[in-house]
């Protein structure tokens, strides 16, 4: 057997390295139609003292027993064509919000996404408010790990609105919580 020369052990630490990291990776994904579509979290914020309230009302939060996670989401959308002219047109940016909720004192567990969840999708203007809440079917939130001043998750779960659509929304996210 021939010993490794710098060319090779380089190579075996770029493998190595890549492969450690994808596996640390957080990804979240929005799943239509059985399509993964990677979104992007453009924000987090946990808030103290609180649980979901009624997902239709204004206030989504109220004063509670909990602690909650709001998660704002986008993704750049396909080319819309407006009218019949196909150089006029748009690439949409989809936003949403997805609103997890924790225990008092959250800690390593799996959670049951329904009560405790929704999402709500943003802009769309033309579309009625209550279609764009969609309330959990099925799922789970999973917190991986508390490290330091930081909340990792995993969500995996299908959402319904009011007409039947459904999403779905399937990774994991980091959150930077207050301790």
């Amino acid at each position: 057997m021939k010993p490794a020369t710098g060319k090779h052990l380089l190579l075996v630490l770029l493998v190595l390295c890549l492969t450690c990291t994808s596996r640390y990776r957080l990804n979240l994904y929005l799943v239509v139609d059985g399509v993964d579509k990677k979104v992007k979290v453009e924000t987090t914020e946990y808030v103290q003292g609180a649980t979901i309230a009624d997902p239709f009302a204004e206030d989504k939060l109220t004063a509670g027993d909990g602690n909650c996670i709001i998660l704002s989401l986008g993704r750049r959308g396909e080319k819309q064509e407006v009218g019949s002219y196909s150089f006029m047109g748009y690439d949409e940016y989809l936003r949403c919000l997805l609103y997890l909720q924790l225990p008092l004192k959250p800690e390593a567990d799996t959670i049951n996404l329904q009560r405790n969840s929704f999402v709500q999708f943003m802009g769309r203007y033309d579309v009625p408010a209550e279609e764009k809440i969609f309330l959990p079917e099925s799922g789970t939130l999973v917190v991986d790990s508390l490290v330091d001043k930081r909340l990792y998750g995993t969500v995996d779960g299908a959402y319904t609105n009011k007409q039947g659509q459904e999403v779905g929304f399937t990774g994991r996210f980091k959150v930077k919580i207050a301790r």
